[in-house]
């Protein structure tokens, strides 16, 4: 019996699925190989499809099937149809995200004839020939209506083969001290040059990356070699998956203030009507990450996984450390842009198959396919780096997280010093969300005092500086410290293009693009100060 079914095409920029046939019953969330436009590419099952009798006559059927079992379930498959019709992004990209670190899985495609007339693309004596080479041979366009005429003739036979392709898990050597430094050290003369020097580091690093000594002292393995013969540093070999983060750092006790809301959160979790939906709203430093570790805690205890989802700029490794710490007998795993290909894919993996108890991670690790999920944590969730708006599809995480918290029947804990507006909101006045505050710091540590200086009636170093402002400079200069300062961006808009020749405005004498001021409806160079009315027509 022919079923059909709706497939959304991998990397397609197209928003809708497409509908194959297939004489296999085939569970939602399975890969598939397809034949689109001619091009044999991965598909996601989303659904049983009920075309007419005039389209099912047209359909093409799958070639192959991926998984033995599907790794998405319908929790996924309905997120990825909602994200995709929210943000107006295309399906097949969306479903991408939840496989973006797997084993790659290459279609290898090979054009097998059935008899050895003179057929353009094949040489003579070749009884298949693999497609892209076909194609080189006689042309994308002429190829695609050459082989649909064979195909249906049967003079060709298309042989697909599945290849997995894994992330091999590099090695480096670390460099580490011996045991006995101060009898290595004696060994050397100060006159040694770069021995002496690599060992004066190792004294103050412990260890480093086999790489980063012959990068930063400019020698060679065999000098390196030379000096673990002599007992003078040792070489080790340590793979990708052994780098990892400690911390020294005691068990840290609650506040009542913060056992408080700990409990509140559970509570409302084992409600017969749960609330899903927390927001810890806590000054900077009142602890809400120790709030966050009790009821991950929880969490844990009854065998359930947690997401813990901190933004990029947090994502460190004292970050990654304190997590361990607190958690030295769980499985954490770690999931961001900045790790090599074979970690990712390691991560993913670990993941997916239920190992991974804690998964620390940026955006991206939202899309991992986790089973057993008990537990979302947002930290920071004000933070821009949330939202996916440089490239295809575009998402906004607090968006898709609530989602997936309202078809999982999923937790979710949203923390930050400054919530969004809407989260705020939500949160004071809507029954499905709950509002937990911290106001104070822990341990009766005082907040910095914040000064506002009125610059209309301040006395003034310059246009931009007040002179308490760098008195107050000086006085830290003085005693050996840093000052950061922030300053707003200038303008409303860096420059002004026109959208039909791409012209920029320009200062006159400077040559630099001039910013557009809104409220004086101005062009102003910030390097000479010119300035000029806004264009009204292109120059």
């Amino acid at each position: 019996m022919t079923t059909y079914y709706e497939v959304a095409i991998s990397g397609n920029p197209l928003r809708r699925a497409f509908t194959y046939a297939s004489s296999e019953e085939i569970d939602p969330g399975t890969r598939v190989v397809v034949d689109f436009r001619n091009r044999v590419t991965i598909g996601y099952v989303l659904d049983v499809a009920h075309p007419s009798e005039e389209l099912a006559a047209k359909t093409k059927a799958l070639l192959e099937i991926v998984d033995y079992y599907p790794l998405l379930t319908s929790t996924h498959i309905e997120l990825a149809k909602r994200t995709a019709r929210y943000f107006f992004s295309p399906i097949g990209k969306v479903c991408d995200l939840f496989f973006s670190a797997s084993p790659q899985i290459v279609v290898q495609t090979r054009l097998v004839r059935s008899s050895y007339d003179e057929m353009p693309g094949f040489e003579s004596a070749e009884a298949s020939v693999p497609a892209e080479v076909f194609f080189q041979r006689v042309g994308r366009k002429k190829g695609r209506v050459l082989l649909e005429e064979w195909l249906k003739e049967k003079r060709v036979a298309r042989a697909i083969g599945l290849k997995t392709r894994t992330q091999r898990t590099r090695t480096d050597s670390w460099i580490r001290p011996v045991d006995d430094l101060g009898q290595a050290l004696s060994k050397l003369e100060k006159t040694s040059g770069k021995e002496w020097a690599i060992m004066q580091h190792l004294l103050l690093h412990a260890e480093e990356p086999a790489s980063y000594v012959k990068k930063t002292f400019r020698v060679n393995d065999a000098t390196l070699l030379s000096m673990a013969k002599r007992r003078l540093l040792l070489i080790e070999e340590m793979d990708d998956s052994e780098a990892t983060y400690v911390e020294e750092r005691g068990r840290v006790n609650l506040t009542d203030r913060q056992k408080e809301v700990s409990r509140s959160i559970l509570r409302d979790i084992d409600r017969s009507a749960p609330v899903l939906e927390h927001v810890i709203h806590g000054v900077t430093g009142s602890g809400k990450t120790e709030v966050y570790f009790s009821v991950i805690a929880e969490i844990l205890k009854r065998g359930r996984a947690v997401l813990f989802l901190i933004p990029e700029i947090s994502l460190s490794p004292q970050t990654i450390a304190r997590v361990r710490t607190r958690f030295p007998d769980v499985e954490v795993g770690i999931y961001h842009s900045a790790l090599k290909p074979a970690q990712r894919q390691r991560e993913w993996q670990k993941a997916v198959i239920g190992e991974t108890k804690i998964f620390l991670g940026t955006r991206s690790a939202l899309w991992v396919p986790m089973p057993n999920l008990g537990l979302i944590i947002v930290d920071e969730e004000h933070d821009t780096s949330y939202a996916q708006e440089d490239a295809q599809p575009y998402y906004d995480t607090k968006r898709v997280v609530r989602w997936l918290s309202e078809l999982g029947g999923i937790p979710v804990v949203y923390g930050s010093a400054t919530p969004r507006i809407e989260t705020f909101y939500e949160a004071q006045e809507l029954r499905q969300t709950r509002l937990h505050t911290l106001p104070e710091r822990p341990l009766g540590i005082s907040l910095p005092h914040v000064r506002l200086i009125d610059m209309i009636h301040a006395e003034r170093v310059n246009a931009f500086f007040s002179k308490e402002l760098v008195q107050s400079m000086d006085e830290v200069l003085s005693r050996g410290k840093q000052v950061f300062l922030l300053a707003n961006r200038k303008g409303f808009a860096p420059f002004l293009i026109c959208s039909m020749c791409g012209f920029v405005a320009k200062c006159v004498q400077c040559d630099v693009s001039l910013t557009y001021h809104q409220a004086t409806r101005r062009l102003k160079c910030h390097y000479c100060g010119f300035e000029t009315s806004l264009y009204t027509r292109c120059p």
